[in-house]
């Protein structure tokens, strides 16, 4: 909700790169394992081109990211 608040995001419809840029600020200061945790919490209310965030090849793709880094 903070982040929400900062960055003017919608909490309830959220767009993807709003989404992203979530995810990318929390990994700059938590590791892979509390990122992917942000994310499979949003995932449980949050879709995004009809596919739960989580399966949603983007973020899926970002992840991987995260993880190899």
């Amino acid at each position: 909700m903070k982040f929400c608040g900062e960055e003017m995001v919608n909490p309830n419809e959220p767009l993807l790169r709003e989404i992203l840029n979530f995810l990318t600020a929390q990994s700059k200061t938590l590791g892979y394992n509390s990122v992917a945790s942000a994310r499979s919490a949003l995932s449980s209310f949050i879709m995004i081109d009809g596919k739960r965030l989580g399966e949603h090849p983007i973020i899926s793709r970002f992840m991987t990211g995260i993880f190899n880094q």
